[in-house]
């Protein structure tokens, strides 16, 4: 609880100030994968030298207070290291508050070992999210793998019973123009085999092009229906998230009552607090403002493992994120500490 006060001060502070020190990390720790998406084309490259445990200590060391870690891939539970990581950051970054892992559960035992022993770490919080694209014959085709959603079921089915105050498990769906129309179904199928899921369970966003993390050039595909179709099923999912008042949910819920701003000016509909609030890091050691945005701030292996002196040439890029002159974009990486950094005056 004590690091939830941190967290809970940072956001406060935001609401008055701006300064660039993120305190929220994504690191996409490997480009290795062995989904093969319709949505990502990381697999489809040879992945980058990644940074190993050694450079990783080393940036943590220095860099060590982030309250919100997330941890991804690719797929991140291929790097052999990936419990040596964990303890590196949650060690160094001691006032973490919520610690999130996404998985594709294409391999359900090496992520539930994975996951075991990440809880044997004891986070503050630890959120594992399942991707979950549909119903099985959708989920299996988008995510390019025949058994994919059975495994996935196998991963749940496993961890289920560990799930406490603090370890919560999520299906993640992204709404993409391939499985339009298919979330209620999705439900309906996970509920045949787990009658106590409900939507409380499930998170819900929209699909988003990157070129530096997803690998993903050029406009996105229309989606059948267009904004009005998008609109219509996340709206449908948002009336039971805003009756809950857990924080997740509530953070969700404001994420979904913005889509139909963003979609129609396809930009933040908040200001976005990517640098002052957020960071991503690649896996060989670029950094980045978000996932989104394909502007490489440097690199921690050719100019140094410290954000503060990385980052001090970077107020023109955080202005530009300011004057909205970024590509534009409202996924929850970014949503959520710009849902954060104005809850109380403009959320």
């Amino acid at each position: 609880m004590r690091n939830r006060f941190f967290l809970a001060k940072r956001i406060l502070q935001d609401h008055f100030r701006e300064s660039i020190q993120p305190y929220k990390l994504t690191f996409a720790s490997t480009d290795r994968c062995n989904s093969r998406c319709r949505t990502c084309a990381t697999w489809r490259y040879q992945a980058r030298d990644e940074l190993n445990c050694a450079e990783i200590e080393n940036f943590f060391s220095i860099n060590n207070r982030f309250l919100w870690l997330d941890f991804t891939g690719g797929e991140y539970f291929l790097r052999e290291d990936a419990l040596e990581i964990v303890r590196i950051a949650l060690f160094h970054c001691r006032h973490c508050c919520h610690f999130h892992v996404p998985t594709n559960a294409v391999d359900p035992q090496r992520t539930l070992n994975g996951v075991r022993k990440i809880i044997d770490c004891k986070p503050e919080l630890f959120t594992l999210t399942i991707s979950l694209d549909g119903p099985p014959s959708v989920h299996d085709r988008l995510r390019g793998i025949p058994g994919n959603w059975n495994a996935a079921m196998a991963l749940y089915r496993e961890l289920e019973g560990l799930q406490s105050n603090k370890f919560r498990i999520f299906f993640g769906f992204t709404l993409s123009p391939w499985n339009l129309g298919s979330f209620s179904a999705t439900v309906t199928a996970v509920q045949q085999q787990f009658p106590k899921v409900g939507l409380k369970n499930f998170h819900m966003n929209l699909y988003h092009r990157s070129e530096h993390y997803y690998r993903t050039e050029g406009h996105a595909p229309p989606f059948p229906g267009g904004n009005a179709a998008i609109i219509t099923e996340m709206e449908q999912f948002r009336k039971d998230v805003r009756w809950r008042l857990d924080p997740i949910s509530i953070l969700e819920n404001r994420y979904l009552l913005r889509i139909r701003e963003y979609l129609e000016t396809k930009q933040s509909p908040l200001p976005c607090q990517a640098l002052a609030g957020s960071l991503f890091l690649a896996a060989d050691g670029t950094v980045y403002p978000c996932t989104m945005w394909n502007q490489p701030l440097g690199n921690l292996r050719r100019d140094g493992f410290s954000l503060p002196e990385l980052l001090k040439s970077s107020h023109e890029i955080r202005a530009a994120v300011r004057g909205k002159k970024c590509p534009g974009c409202w996924t929850p990486c970014e949503a959520y500490p710009s849902i954060l950094a104005c809850f109380f005056n403009k959320g």
